[in-house]
């Protein structure tokens, strides 16, 4: 194993050969390492700001130009003990002065494997946040109305930012292969210090340029016909968890957690003993409401109502579709699309026997009043008792009826759910757009941008790997050529929040519930309003961006949100979870299910224009791949919107 660091200057070293065009035009400016000359006026006209990036100076004024050379020399002394003798890994620090356009310092972490070297260079971009100012938002005038534009780090990843990072790849490589993996953003609050982060932000950087070469090297993947039988395989679910982190230290939403698990079942012979178990994948998320009204004229009971106030069409308080977003899709060590569409395959565990659910199960106890998650305020919109406004009451779902009972049908849970939600179910997931997963996930984000040029490419690729994960089962049930993945034309904000914990939060548990639950009671309009900054995808998404933000602050106060980048929101299509879920079926996969079981079957506003084609049937519905163990019990156009690319 070698590791490289191509210097920029930022250390005593002599400059590498990836800084020769820097070092050139230093030396034609007649910069000189004793002192200076005398310069000859220019020809041509320059930047006024030209001049702050190529002082002579003997040290820069401001700490941010340590932040480069600080975090290449960390990163250098983890690879040295670390990275596998097979692989070369050289960094390659770009200090923003030393470039025309980028907005950010960067450090290439480039990988190339011994084995192969005709690969090429694969290399993945860490954007330092910290290496300059904070990226300004901006005015912009829509229509008649001035739109704050808010900016992020990740939005200087620019087709322009790109280039030029490949420019200086190129050179440290000339005549190699390059092949770009993605960029994430290092905030500027990164720890170098922190031992464990160091370390999972360099293995990141060099799984995603190993992963690359691996896939495009052909390297044995996963086909689970070629698996022998495995009656230790599980899939358990828990709710109600705390948030987790990423790997440089951002709050996660992980209100549910599934856990696709082998081993933990007695070992013959030996009384008492189990085998290892061990994790295989890790799904995390949580359940959101979208604003999609029944339309029927059929008359139904609906067990929350009384009989004698029962409508011509009680399927009018059917308001809403469940959702499950996928927050973080974790395949452990084995990073590739097969194992992300296996560990995929285990969120469809929630459809099964209504899992879903148990994550609005009301807590019995809140303190000092604060339950964003609290499903009663559903009847506000949902308006029982037929107030001319339009709106109703929040229903109490603190007593003992609410909390999980042995007799179903008591369960005011279920009656609740039954009465507000249609029996479908919407799977989509988060991709961040500059973050420690995108390199991994980003293949289903472009798969849904049906305006990118690498769409088709991206969704061929998924569906080939499919087939290949299930040994040509999916082409039974898949034509070439379907549309996977749904972009609903959104952005996501990230970041955080300080709750009354003191701890950070995902800017994600401010969700449709939690605006009903906040502010339902006196302002129930904002809740439609909150909707309407999804699914009127006829607005620019810019106005809609912006008055999402608005009431994000309005809940948590403006100086208590920290917006530290975006993500892409995709839904996955019915069609290719169903023919996924069938292929993996006769392939032979079997899984055991620990988790709660729901019987649903006992009891003018913009609508999102996606919930008609990609939400998922519930009811009844059951796959063959997952057979239930044992109940578990409850537990507690705009910006970077044209990135993803590389899958072209």
């Amino acid at each position: 194993m070698a590791v490289k660091s191509e210097d920029n200057g930022q250390s005593s070293t002599t400059m590498g050969a990836a800084f020769a065009g820097a070092q050139t035009r230093a030396a034609d400016q007649g910069a000189q390492q004793g002192g200076y000359t005398q310069q000859p006026r220019s020809a041509h006209r320059q930047r006024l700001g030209d001049f702050w990036s190529t002082s002579p100076n003997a040290m820069s004024r401001s700490p941010e130009s340590d932040i480069i050379s600080t975090l290449n020399a960390a990163l250098k002394g983890v690879y040295e003990e670390a990275v596998r003798p097979e692989y070369d890994v050289t960094l390659i620090p770009i200090d923003l002065d030393q470039t025309r356009t980028l907005e950010k310092s960067a450090i290439v972490v480039a990988v190339s494997s011994k084995a192969s070297p005709d690969l090429g260079v694969a290399y993945h971009t860490l954007i330092l946040d910290g290496s300059s100012e904070a990226v300004q938002s901006q005015i912009q005038q829509i229509g008649n109305n001035p739109v704050e534009i808010t900016r992020t780090t990740g939005d200087v990843h620019t087709p322009i930012y790109q280039g030029e990072v490949r420019e200086w790849v190129q050179r440290a490589f000339p005549g190699k292969s390059l092949h770009p993996v993605d960029a994430e953003v290092v905030p500027s609050t990164f720890d170098v210090a922190n031992k464990k982060r160091l370390y999972n932000l360099a293995a990141n950087a060099v799984l995603a340029g190993s992963t690359e070469l691996a896939r495009l090297a052909g390297y044995p993947d996963i086909e689970l016909g070629n698996i022998e039988q495995d009656n230790t395989l599980t899939v358990q679910t828990s709710f109600n968890n705390a948030p987790t982190e990423d790997i440089v230290g951002a709050p996660i939403r992980s209100d549910i957690v599934i856990d696709f698990r082998i081993g933990g079942q007695p070992v013959q012979g030996q009384q008492g003993v189990t085998s290892r178990v061990k994790t295989l994948a890790r799904v995390s998320g949580y359940m959101d409401l979208v604003w999609a009204p029944a339309v029927s004229a059929a008359q139904a009971f609906n067990p929350w109502v009384q009989q004698q106030q029962q409508q011509l069409s009680p399927d009018a308080y059917k308001k809403y579709v469940p959702r499950f977003i996928i927050t973080d899709l974790d395949s452990q060590n084995v990073l590739s699309i097969r194992a992300q569409l296996l560990a995929l395959v285990t969120a469809f565990t929630l459809r099964e026997n209504n899992g879903w659910v148990e994550a609005f199960r009301p807590s019995p106890v809140v303190q000092d009043g604060y339950d964003w998650k609290d499903i009663g305020a559903v009847g506000i919109e949902a308006n029982f008792e037929g107030n001319s406004n339009g709106f109703g009451s929040r229903i109490d779902t603190k007593a003992d009826a609410f909390q999980r009972t042995n007799n179903m049908q008591g369960d005011f849970l279920l009656r609740l759910v039954a009465s507000v939600f249609q029996a479908k179910l919407l799977l989509s997931m988060d991709i961040p757009e500059a973050g420690p997963t995108t390199w991994i996930s980003s293949v289903f984000a472009a798969a849904g941008e049906s305006s990118n040029a690498a769409s088709a490419s991206a969704s061929a690729y998924i569906i080939d790997e499919a087939n290949k994960l299930t040994n040509g089962r999916l082409a039974n049930y898949l034509a070439a050529g379907t549309r996977i993945i749904i972009d609903e034309n959104n952005r996501i904000h990230l970041g955080y929040f300080i709750g009354r914990d003191g701890l950070k939060h995902d800017l994600r548990e401010i969700d449709y519930l939690a605006v009903l639950n906040m502010v339902g009671d006196r302002d129930p309009e904002l809740a439609r309003e909150w909707s309407d900054s999804f699914a009127l995808t006829g607005i620019p998404l810019e106005v809609r961006l912006a008055k999402r933000k608005q009431i994000i602050e309005g809940i948590l106060g403006k100086q208590n949100v920290h917006i530290e980048g975006f993500a892409r929101r995709v839904t996955f299509e019915p069609d290719f979870v169903n023919a996924l879920t069938a292929a993996v079926k006769d392939v032979g996969l079997q899984v055991r299910t620990i988790a709660p079981y729901a019987d649903l079957q006992s009891y003018e506003r913009a609508v999102n224009p996606y919930v008609a084609h990609a939400a998922l049937d519930t009811m009844g519905y059951n796959s063959g791949v997952f057979n239930r163990g044992y109940q578990g019990q409850p537990q507690g156009n705009f910006g970077n919107r044209s990135g993803f690319s590389r899958w072209g």
